[in-house]
């Protein structure tokens, strides 16, 4: 705030008036945090990924292509914990349709490798399951795992991304 005082040179007189009017702004209101991911999608319980589900997936490249489309890429898994939540996040998303989901393993050159380049420190493919180039997982079996299906296949599938508030702590 700033006073002015001015004056016209005729008057002298000491001491002055002055009265105001004081506006308390009230504090603003903290808007709520910003979901974890992005509409559609749900994050993991470490809300460190970010996954979709798209129950009508194509073929394995077609379904790569669309994750990217999205900024995303097709599901890697690289422990038996990740693996034991992403096969409850498909349960709950497939409900009582069981099938197949693609996740972003194929086979370059006779070796494994993930499609995001990440390494191959984990796999867990059920016995006899060696007849494809490309890995899904299924989860409605007992044991639940991974099979090495033909790539031109159509099945549903998992795109995921590193949620957006992750961080290293």
């Amino acid at each position: 705030m700033t006073i002015r005082f001015l004056t016209d040179s005729i008057e002298t007189a000491k001491g002055f008036d002055a009265s105001f009017t004081s506006i308390i702004a009230s504090p603003s209101k903290t808007s709520p945090p910003a979901s974890i991911c992005t509409n559609g999608w749900f994050h993991d319980k470490y809300e460190k990924y970010c996954y979709k589900y798209f129950a009508n997936g194509g073929i394995w490249e077609q379904n790569l292509q669309n994750c990217g489309n999205l900024g995303a890429q097709l599901l890697t898994i690289h422990d038996g914990q990740q693996e034991s939540d992403v096969i409850e996040f498909i349960r709950d998303m497939q409900g009582t349709t069981t099938s197949d989901v693609w996740i972003g393993l194929t086979k370059v050159d006779g070796s494994w490798q993930w499609s995001d380049g990440t390494a191959v420190d984990y796999l867990a493919f059920l016995p006899g399951s060696a007849a494809g180039n490309c890995a899904a997982i299924r989860t409605f079996t007992s044991p639940e795992g991974w099979l090495a299906k033909d790539c031109n296949t159509a099945l549903p599938y998992i795109c995921y991304h590193i949620s957006p508030s992750f961080s290293v702590k």
